[in-house]
């Protein structure tokens, strides 16, 4: 694992390019946070149509089974 927290955030997350990536209750300025982010990734704020990557986050253990 050496190394591994030099690994830009959008790389762990799995974003390659061109790929739509679901962010679902995100907090503001969480797009900010994702360094090394390739090109021509279209971001969606609602869970509808296709996604490679869907990043979701709850507060909730109730809320997030029921986004599942």
């Amino acid at each position: 694992m050496a190394g591994y927290s030099g690994t830009p955030l959008a790389k762990k997350l799995g974003i390659r390019e061109g790929n739509v990536v679901g962010l679902l209750g995100a907090p503001d300025g969480f797009v900010d946070l994702l360094d090394g982010l390739p090109d021509a990734v279209t971001f969606r704020t609602q869970a509808l149509g296709t996604m490679e990557v869907i990043v979701s986050f709850h507060t909730r253990r109730s809320h997030f089974e029921r986004r599942l």
